[in-house]
């Protein structure tokens, strides 16, 4: 009907009068005349327009009175061939684009062609050949867009025509299946932007063919052909409202999604996607689909039919129908809430998971609600941007059952433990509280075969270094319980091979050494059989033996137990026996000879193989290692053979000298002569035609050999033994003519023989053989006889490290001029690595005093800059930092500073150490080791260089402190276990206790006044911040705190003069500023301290508590503290009159009005009264027992018995003591925990210890405290915020917990039906669709806002009506959507609602010819006749009119309505704002109408 009333409205009076005045005149001629039109390139629009009304007059002759027609049939008589209209191909040549009001045009005239001049053969036909040329017209977006339109106007022709004439209608009906494979085609080569045209055809593709023609392939073509998810998605989401609105009880489409897998598949897919767009189309089409079957409830014993496995909330038990639709609303609730960002939108809805579960479990026999569904929802929380919600995942998570943990959901759970922020740990927290949960969800796992699965995807995942640290800790705290039901075999102990060689070698040391202990001590708990010992073997010796598989270490001492308890010594003998006949056979065993050596020492030590001469796995080994015996007189003998036999007698010499003396040394003590001398007498033959990785391995098992050979030989056998190799290797470099790494190789063996040997080279050795060797290298033309690359830089490193080991022996046999000419030639190439050995030999020049010259004194300042330079610019790495430390080495020297101009030279390369950013640390840590070795007077030197360490350390990163809390951790907890080595940290504590020493050392000097000057640079400093806010653990609280520290370290040498000064500064910051509890007891302590000792300074106490009552009584707290310390210090005369003088300036402040400052100075009375009693009888002070009585009776008061109590116990009035516990551990240690400071603050007494801490009597302050009171204190609550009334956050599963217990409403924002399109128009285009359905057959609320001038009430109102489901919001210009005020108030509500422009001039036509369809006008205007909103009850079919902001609706539309509203008023302003007005007579429509 609408195509039929478009071409009836066409205005054809002009037509009828020409035709009247000239009845001569044929239309078909002017028809014919005018066909040619329509097929020209360039269109002449007046033309057609004509021509078409032409047609519309035929066409409103025949067919004026259709509906009363009963045959509906009329076609004009005329030969087609006479009128000889063009084929639709010629009127749209495929290379010329009609834009979309031609294409409107065009399209109507050949409507009208074909309903009057064509039967319907010839229709058919017409539209075939257009039809097949489909191809034509794929060559871009813009033709393809067109042919769509085009397609789209004759499907609504096809059902004009069906209107017209029922008998040959099914003719057409054949052509849906070429539109069907037109539309396939189609949608393969579209673009995304082209979407609009498939939402606006199909609608009418459905209206004129059958769904078994259309509708069903469609669906399988988007469920079954597509694997792209995007396209699949909108394809669904474009169909959905049709295919899920049948009303059949069933139907093929419903068929589908109830008896199979792939729809829900396809669902699954798209909600756990990462793409927002995809889960929004993905929830739109579940939705529709589950209502769809909800409202077609299917009994499988009716229609013989089954559920398929996951298809959702379809319960075969009709008695939880309810229950289930209320799970369903759970799911959806909760899906929905997690696509929010903020905490507290999400936290309410996590209590519905619980519920879930058990629907889960219930429903496992009916599969209501399968394990996926729940799945999707852990996964989305898993997953949530917001760490707290990911964090209560995890902890949930681990308390599920098994079933839910398959692979794909094992694998993302495992991806979301690598996840720093979940480790967070709180301070006062032993470890996070994660570690609990995953603890328990390991020994739950470990009773399945859940654990093994774990810990072979945890292989294969690149993890952070704390989480795989709490991961493999969590899982060896389970294995120590008493049953373990898991064994690992080949595959997980595999598994672990690969996560130590991939994971454990590439984090920091600490958190790697840890996670290799943890995972060794875990091992022996679950391999409770060993099937193949070459495997565990090289599993073991993954494990780095210089970090954590150290002999005679813990977790060394674990394995062997274990070996003990699990193998049997015929494995053991076979396994021994096999390897050295596969080694002997030259048959490649399964294991190298360092794992091979591992294996046995490991093996030797759980007393499973003796070395007794009878024991065959001595026999084994002997003959293996005895096949180098003659060796050198077997011409065909195999070196790398040999050479195994070598390697591995070289790996068992590192692990002896780790234990004592015992049978396996003595066995080694055999061998290694042979070895010693095979290495002697085969250097040659070795380093024939030795590749760079030899070279690397050779040099290290020659290495090995001499750094480890003298803890089992005597002094003298190793000297033969080097000199010999010296002399070897001085032979080999004589008679080679040509540098190669044979050459290299034997300077490398001089080298590490001279380690050995005291003797030095000859001087013309050095300088002949190998320095003019070098000098040559570089400058000869011919460079084939030369090494190159590595080998090269290698030969030169070599030289220095020669000439180092040269100088160390004989220093004065060279000039020093020529060796700093050397240096520069070899500064000349750049390699950072010559650099550290350039720093050496600087340093044993400097160290000799060889520098008189001030000519050599420049150079050696100019090959300093020169390695600095170089250094400086290179990556971070051991060699940068090496060098970097022997540099350090050369200008932080005793013999170097006193040179001339020698500090502003130091100074001015360590500034810019302390400038490099985040490598800051590890410079200080360089600093301080070397300033660690000067003396007094050039330490003072370097004042700057210790003020910046003292106050060294910035506020981390999130990230980087929680890495520092499981640093902690470990060395808290688990330090028994661990190697001290490992605990070498560069971290801010050890710069700063460093730092603190040194101090120390230098204050504890009485000759000197270095404490004056530094405490007023500190003074300055907080004067310089004085009275700026801070927050806890902020910089500036950082700051403070840690100039507080070092004030109290420098208080006991402060001369008297001094002493005023620094109590009238403290006094004023105490008054001034409100500092955190840590720097306020430092500075209360520091003032203890001072007027403990100065009585004379008592009146400045005095006149500030006077200060303090009068214009900042919070401040008293402090005071009042000090006062009670002070009174209990002093001795009896100054006790009684400094308690007398201080009782009416408290009894002021317990009248006071500030709260904590009354509780405080009335508990403080109640101890000073009590002191005084105690002390001088019950009389002393008679004048305070009333006031006295009073404060206790008011402490005692129900409301004050918690604060009170808090002041008494709180360990800085119940146990600290000013004098006794002035030492660095309640400095930098209790003082930080017990006033909750962050605990990267916190330095405790043993790093101390660790670095050479020393008590001297020039100094009172000592390293620990000498009772046991403040280590037994628990953190401070008085000086928290807490005392004030500050309660801290509760924990995310604190808050669920509290929404089960009292739970009755949450707060969710709506989230729209209609998923957000990855193209924005494309259901836009569908809701113009439904809406113009809607406005002809259904019913709705349009809102006309033509009159409307504002954007911002424009937008305002468009996102009332949006929300409340208005079917369309007219307005006077569309673009008033693309204005940013109506944006700002719409948020988006534009592209989810029909906006249609219609001028004002316009609106009458358009409000009139809907009131002729049904439609009810109502305005909203105050008239004579208006009624009451109130009592107003709207037709279903509503269209309400609003006013202009200024002058309402203009008069002339009032006639029109068919009633007027009004809002009733109780105030005195003239109106309401329109975009009010309309939401309130929106929401009463609503009310009436949606909503219900």
């Amino acid at each position: 009907m609408d195509l039929h009333n478009h071409y009836l409205r066409f205005s054809t009076v002009n037509i009828s009068l020409l035709q009247t005045i000239n009845q001569s005149i044929s239309i078909h001629h002017l028809i014919q005349s005018y066909s040619y039109e329509i097929i020209k390139e360039e269109l002449d629009i007046g033309k057609l327009e004509f021509y078409r009304l032409l047609l519309c007059y035929e066409y409103q002759s025949v067919f004026h009175n259709i509906e009363r027609n009963d045959h509906k049939q009329h076609m004009i008589s005329a030969k087609i061939e006479e009128l000889n209209f063009p084929s639709i191909k010629m009127i749209f040549p495929p290379n010329c684009l009609r834009n979309t009001s031609e294409v409107s045009l065009l399209c109507d005239i050949i409507n009208l062609q074909m309903l009057l001049y064509y039967n319907i053969c010839s229709i058919k036909q017409y539209l075939q050949n257009f039809l097949y040329s489909n191809d034509k017209y794929t060559a871009t977006s813009n033709s393809r867009i067109m042919y769509m339109n085009i397609l789209e106007i004759f499907l609504e022709f096809l059902c004009l025509y069906e209107l017209h004439t029922t008998k040959d209608s099914k003719e057409l009906k054949s052509l849906g299946h070429i539109y069907l494979d037109i539309v396939k085609s189609w949608l393969k080569l579209k673009e995304d932007c082209e979407w609009r045209q498939f939402a606006l055809i199909l609608p009418k593709l459905v209206e004129m063919f059958t769904p078994t023609c259309i509708l069903f392939p469609l669906w399988n073509y988007f469920l079954y052909e597509i694997s792209d998810l995007k396209e699949s998605l909108i394809g669904l989401s474009i169909m959905a409202d049709i295919c899920f609105t049948s009303s059949n009880s069933i139907n093929y489409i419903q068929y589908d999604i109830y008896c199979k897998n792939t729809f829900w598949l396809l669902i699954l897919k798209g909600l756990r996607s990462p793409l927002q767009q995809y889960r929004k189309h993905a929830l739109y089409i579940m939705k529709k689909a589950i209502s769809s079957m909800s409202k077609n409830v299917i009994f499988e014993s009716q229609l013989n039919v089954t559920k398929a496995q996951i298809t959702p909330f379809i319960c075969s038990d009709s008695d939880t129908s309810s229950s289930i639709d209320n799970i369903k609303k759970k799911f959806f609730l909760l899906y929905e809430a997690l696509e929010e960002k903020k905490e507290h939108l999400i936290t309410p809805t996590l209590i519905h998971a619980a519920t879930l579960i058990k629907v889960n479990k219930e429903h496992r026999a009916c599969n209501c609600f399968n394990i996926v569904w729940l799945q999707c929802i852990f996964e989305k929380i898993l997953l949530h941007e917001n760490n707290c919600i990911v964090k209560w995942g995890v902890s949930y998570v681990c308390r599920l059952d098994k079933t839910i943990f398959d692979d794909q959901f094992l694998e993302l759970f495992i991806h979301v433990l690598n996840n720093n922020f979940l480790y967070e740990c709180q301070t006062d927290k032993k470890c996070p509280g994660i570690v609990k949960e995953l603890s328990q969800f390991l020994e739950y796992a470990e009773k399945s075969n859940l654990l093994n699965r774990f810990l072979k995807k945890i292989s294969c995942v690149n993890w952070g270094p704390v989480a795989i640290f709490y991961i493999i800790h969590a899982l060896r705290i389970i294995s120590h319980h008493a049953i373990q039901h898991s064994d690992w075999q080949t595959t997980e102990l595999n598994a672990i091979k690969f996560l130590v060689e991939t994971n454990l070698s590439m984090h920091s040391r600490i958190l790697r050494t840890a996670s290799q202990i943890e995972l060794l001590r875990t091992i022996p708990n679950y391999v409770r059989k060993i099937n193949n010992l070459p495997l565990l073997a090289n599993v073991l010796a993954a494990f780095p033996s210089e970090e954590s598989l150290t002999r005679g270490t813990v977790p060394w001492n674990v394995i062997t137990t274990w070996l003990g308890k699990v193998l049997a010594r015929e494995d053991v003998i076979t396994f021994i026996k096999e390897t050295c006949t596969k080694y002997s056979n030259q048959d490649s065993p399964e294991i190298n000879p360092r794992t091979f050596s591992i294996m046995v020492y490991l093996l030797y030590d759980a007393n499973l193989i003796s070395l007794c001469k009878t024991c065959p796995v001595v026999e084994a080994l002997n003959n293996w290692l005895y096949t180098l015996n003659g060796v050198n007189i077997r011409p065909y003998a195999d070196v790398i053979s040999s050479m195994n036999v070598v390697e591995f007698i070289s790996h068992l010499l590192y692990l002896a000298r780790k234990g004592p003396h015992n049978d396996m040394t003595d066995f080694i003590s055999l061998h290694v002569h042979v070895t010693f001398n095979f290495l002697i007498k085969n250097m040659r033959k070795m380093s024939t035609e030795m590749s760079y990785e030899n070279y690397t391995k050779y040099t290290a098992i020659v290495s090995s050999h001499i750094v480890n050979a003298p803890f089992l030989m005597s002094e003298k056998d190793v000297n033969v033994y080097a000199d010999k190799l010296q002399n070897e290797s001085i032979n080999l470099v004589h008679d080679l003519q040509n540098l190669n790494i044979q050459y290299l190789y034997g300077l490398h063996t001089l080298h590490l023989s001279q380690n050995i040997l005291t003797l030095p080279l000859t001087k013309n050795f050095y300088i002949k053989r190998l320095l003019n060797t070098r000098m040559n290298m570089h400058n000869d033309v011919n460079k084939e006889k030369f090494l190159k690359g590595k080998t090269a830089s290698e030969y030169d490193l070599l030289l220095l490290k020669l000439l180092h080991q040269y100088l160390i022996n004989s220093p004065s046999w060279i000039s020093i001029t020529i060796i700093l000419s050397n240096l520069l030639q070899f500064l000349e190439i750049g390699l950072p690595e010559n650099v550290s050995e350039i720093a050496k030999i600087l340093t044993v020049i400097i160290d000799n005093k060889i520098i008189s010259d001030a000519r050599d004194k420049e150079t050696l300042e100019y090959i300093f800059n020169l390695s600095f330079t170089c250094i400086i610019n290179s990556k971070r790495n051991k060699i940068f930092w090496t060098a970097m430390e022997n540099l350090m080495g050369v200008i932080i020297n005793n013999n170097f500073l006193p040179l001339l101009n020698a500090i502003e030279f130091t100074e001015r390369y360590v500034v810019k150490l302390l400038n490099e950013g985040e490598n800051t640390p590890r410079f200080k840590r360089i600093l301080l080791s070397k300033m660690k070795n000067l003396d007094i007077h050039n330490l003072m030197k370097l004042e700057n260089v210790l003020g910046n360490c003292f106050l060294h350390g910035f506020v981390h990163r999130r990230d980087k402190k929680i890495e520092n809390y499981a640093h902690l951790f470990i060395e808290k907890q688990l330090n028994q276990y661990y190697s001290k080595h490992i605990f070498t940290l560069d971290h801010n504590a050890a710069i700063r206790a460093e730092a603190v020493i040194l101090l120390h050392r230098i204050i504890s000097n009485s000759e000197f006044n270095y404490a004056a000057s530094f405490v007023q640079s500190l003074l300055n400093e907080l004067e310089k911040n004085k009275t700026k806010r801070y927050f806890k653990d902020s910089p500036l609280h950082k700051l403070k705190h840690r100039i507080m520290q070092i004030l109290l370290i420098l208080e006991p040498v402060l001369r008297k003069e001094f002493i005023p000064l620094i109590q009238e500064q403290l006094c004023d910051f105490i008054f001034s500023e409100s500092n955190q509890s840590s720097v306020k007891i430092m500075q209360e302590w520091l003032l203890i301290r001072i007027f403990t000792k100065n009585v004379h300074l008592h009146d400045q106490l005095w006149l500030l508590f006077a200060k303090s009552i009068k214009d900042r009584p919070r401040c008293t707290i402090s005071v009042a503290s000090i006062v009670y310390h002070v009174a209990k210090l002093l001795s009896h005369d100054n006790q009684r009159i400094f308690i007398q003088t201080a009782l009416p300036y408290i009894v002021q402040c317990c009248l006071g009005q500030q709260f904590n400052a009354r509780i405080c100075n009335q508990f403080i009375l109640t101890q000073l009264y009590e002191l005084m009693k105690a002390t001088y009888g019950d009389n002393s002070i008679p004048e305070y027992r009333g006031i006295y009585q009073a404060a206790v009776i008011g402490l005692q008061q129900e409301s004050l018995i918690k604060n009170s109590s808090s002041i008494q116990d709180d360990f800085y009035f119940s146990h600290f003591h000013p004098f006794n516990d002035y030492c660095l551990q309640t400095i930098y240690y209790q003082l930080p925990r017990l006033t909750n400071v962050s605990c990267d603050e916190w330095i405790s007494p043993d790093m101390f210890k660790d670095l050479m801490f020393m008590e001297n009597d020039c100094h009172p302050l000592q390293l620990c405290n000498t009772g046991s009171f403040l280590t037994e204190s628990t953190p401070s609550i008085y000086l928290t915020k807490s005392f004030a009334g500050d309660s801290y956050g509760e924990s995310l599963e604190n808050n669920v917990e509290t929404y089960m217990e009292g739970f009755n409403d949450i707060q969710k924002k709506i989230d729209p039906l209609k998923p957000i399109g990855l193209c924005d128009d494309i259901f836009e285009m569908i809701n113009k669709f439904t809406f113009s359905q809607d406005i002809q057959l259904q019913e709705g609320l349009i809102v006309v806002a033509s009159f409307v001038d504002r954007s911002p009430n424009l937008g305002g109102i468009a996102r009332t009506c949006e929300i409340f489901g208005v079917k369309a919001l007219v307005v006077a210009n569309a673009d008033c959507a693309k204005d940013k005020e109506f944006q700002y108030l719409s948020v988006s509500a534009d592209k989810w609602l029909n906006i249609l422009q219609v001028k004002p001039h316009e609106l009458q036509k358009f409000l009139l010819d809907r009131k002729n369809t049904g439609w009810s006008l109502i305005g909203v205007e105050q008239t004579v006749n208006s009624i009451s909103l109130m009592t107003t009850t709207f037709e279903k079919r509503t269209i309400l009119v609003l006013g202009n902001e200024k002058d309402g609706i203009p008069a002339n539309f009032i006639p029109l309505f068919d009633k007027c509203v009004e809002i009733p008023q109780i105030g005195v302003t003239r109106s309401l704002n329109v975009h009010v007005t309309a939401a309130i007579c929106i929401w009463q429509y609503a009310n009436q109408h949606v909503l219900k």
